[in-house]
């Protein structure tokens, strides 16, 4: 119900069928501490709600108009939470709630007293005195927050190079903008510093609450403004930094600058993909189980409820009775069974990994080096690329008590050799320097290579082109103005043809003769003592060796005795360990091996058994 700052708030239920085409608006939120609680009324009684929830609600119950009820659906007063079968069912239509919900409202959080409000790119006066005080937490005060979302509205408004870009010399353009001469850059980070201090971003909910909504506004205390704009200032920031002639964001802070376009626009890629008339690719499901592995979620089954809305596996059902273990591994399951693909498979490194999970099945609960594994994306979009096998998958069986996985595949090869793994810790150019020329010492660049079975090329030739997954970059849009001197702060190659890819870049497979241009960028780089743009095709990986001599790159925890296998629905071959006297095999990962990444090592006529993985 609507009401002045100082009434209380009160609230009542009702019930509404979805195909009924109920009009009503959502909160996407953190609940934040529950010992920290506050009073509301709900039809007419009085119950406890989250001192962030507290706030929320009181600085929404006015918006749009002061003398109406607001229809708000909140999950903290419109599920049951102590109702274990209601919470199943409530969780299952999470996805439709917020994508039909007219607005959705992201509330970061309240903040410190600041009499002003900004709302549609104008400061006004603020007659909500905030309840932040007794919040805990609180990390801004409002004129911080003004000045975040001021920033974020300019690089919305403006690209690289335009007038009115964020330190251009020039004055205020006339679009109502506030001129960067009475600004300055370092107010501006600290205003989207504490913006993205807030907890909401590092909640897992929050993102298929953000992604499926039709119209999404961010609320921070009194303080507005659309979801889109925050979409369109990180996409303009990352082409700001780079390629403004007034270098206008080059003295933003580094880590700031990453953490702020990163989380953006990983939700932004997500609501593309999902959003697109197109089914849902590959690539998009994994990312969603893996760019969002740094989020919060209190119930580990969570890794896999959050994300049913985005998937669009109506097969998958939520169920609290069950273990995570199983949940994770029926998920995997299910969408191989409706994929017919096994991407799914693929997983960054992993570490303390639960050891009661099947080899087959990602720890979703696992850490991962969360600042680093944006590369491991990227080396996955180029495993998908390739394609070792043309048939769909077909899954022989799965059994659930046992974690056992049968699919259909042939064994192509043996690990003999293994060399040392280009982990993170080794981005300087010093120490991968060190490692690739370890690996090419490893072989006779002068000997003839067997690729496929068709003795073509030399050794030299299959390692270059393994450095850089087969690909070679080519134009893009932004590829027609990537820098190509060395000594600037991003490193590409020349031509495009470079171990140090463009992420926004795209790819196609290289013509026999290019490996000499990888080999040459690579040898005429300039180096620096610190890289950070680590050849993306070899982060977390091995170099190894095979027993018919053929080169390969592999996961870090891969051994000499491993396997390789070409599975049915798998686009890259896959490392698998036997398990003593079994007959089964644990998964080690996927592999990248020269020479059978397109078929060749499965041709017609080839025989296909069964491949239990435990």
């Amino acid at each position: 119900m609507p009401g002045k700052p100082s009434d209380p708030i009160i609230c009542s239920l009702s019930t509404a069928s979805l195909d009924g085409n109920p009009q009503y608006d959502a909160l996407s939120y953190v609940w934040g501490d529950p010992t920290i609680c506050d009073k509301i009324i709900v039809d007419q009684q009085e119950r406890n709600v989250t001192a962030n929830l507290y706030a929320a609600l009181r600085r929404l119950r006015n918006l749009r108009d002061a003398t109406e009820p607001k229809e708000l659906w909140v999950d903290a007063l419109c599920i049951n939470q102590d109702d274990k079968d209601e919470k199943t069912h409530q969780v299952g239509l999470m996805g439709r709630i917020y994508s039909r919900a007219r607005e959705v409202f992201i509330w970061l959080g309240d903040c410190a007293d600041d009499p002003f409000t900004f709302s549609d790119g104008k400061l006004t006066f603020n007659n909500c005195p905030s309840v932040a005080k007794g919040l805990p937490g609180t990390v801004a005060s409002q004129s911080d927050v003004i000045l975040g979302f001021l920033f974020i509205q300019l690089l919305a408004n403006h690209g690289p190079g335009t007038s009115g870009c964020v330190q251009n010399p020039q004055q205020d353009d006339g679009d109502g903008d506030p001129s960067p001469a009475t600004m300055g850059l370092r107010a501006y980070e600290k205003g989207l510093r504490a913006i993205m201090d807030f907890s909401w971003w590092s909640r897992l909910w929050t993102v298929q609450e953000v992604v499926l909504s039709q119209k999404a506004t961010v609320v921070c205390g009194s303080v507005r403004l659309p979801w889109q704009s925050f979409a369109v200032a990180a996409i303009n920031l990352r082409i700001n930094f780079r390629y403004c002639k007034y270098r206008c964001c080059s003295g933003l802070d580094f880590g700031l600058r990453m953490r702020f376009t990163e989380t953006v626009k990983s939700i932004f890629d997500i609501a593309d993909a999902v959003k697109s008339p197109l089914p849902i690719e590959p690539m998009s499901r994994v990312e969603v189980f893996t760019r969002f592995r740094d989020r919060v979620a209190s119930d580990p089954r969570d890794r896999v409820y959050a994300m049913l809305g985005i998937l669009g596996n109506p097969e998958i059902k939520p169920d609290y009775s069950l273990d995570h273990r199983i949940v994770y591994a029926n998920a995997v399951v299910a969408i191989i069974q409706k994929t017919k693909l096994l991407d799914i498979l693929w997983r960054p490194r992993e570490f303390d990994r639960d050891p009661m999970l099947p080899s087959w099945t990602p720890d979703w609960t696992a850490r991962v080096e969360t600042g680093k594994f944006a590369m491991e994306i990227n080396q996955f979009r180029h495993l998908l690329l390739e394609s070792a096998v043309g048939h769909p998958c077909v899954t022989v069986g799965y059994t659930p008590e046992h974690g056992a996985l049968t699919l259909m595949g042939v064994q192509v090869d043996t690990v003999v050799s293994t060399f040392d793994a280009m982990e993170h810790k080794h981005l300087s150019t010093r120490a991968t320097d060190s490692i690739i020329r370890s690996w090419l010492n490893a072989i006779d660049k002068s000997k003839p290579y067997r690729r496929g079975g068709k003795g073509e090329g030399t050794y030299e030739e299959a390692f270059w082109t393994l450095m850089a997954g087969d690909h070679i970059v080519i134009g893009s849009g932004e590829d027609e103005i990537l820098p190509v001197d060395l000594k600037n702060d991003v490193v590409f190659a020349k031509r495009g043809t470079t171990l140090y890819v463009a992420t926004m870049a795209t790819y196609r497979r290289m013509e026999p003769e290019e490996w000499r241009l990888i080999r040459d960028d690579y040898e005429g780089r300039v180096p620096l003592l610190e890289e950070n743009l680590v050849p993306q095709c070899l982060i977390n990986q091995r170099f190894f060796l095979t027993e018919s001599g053929l080169i390969g790159l592999g996961p870090v925890d891969t051994r000499v005795g491993d396997t390789i296998h070409v599975l049915l629905g798998g686009k890259f071959p896959f490392l698998l360990r036997k398990v003593a006297e079994t007959g089964t095999f644990n998964l080690v990962g996927a592999s990248f091996v020269q020479g059978i990444m397109y078929g060749e090592a499965v041709p017609d006529g080839t025989l296909i058994r069964r491949v239990t993985l435990v």
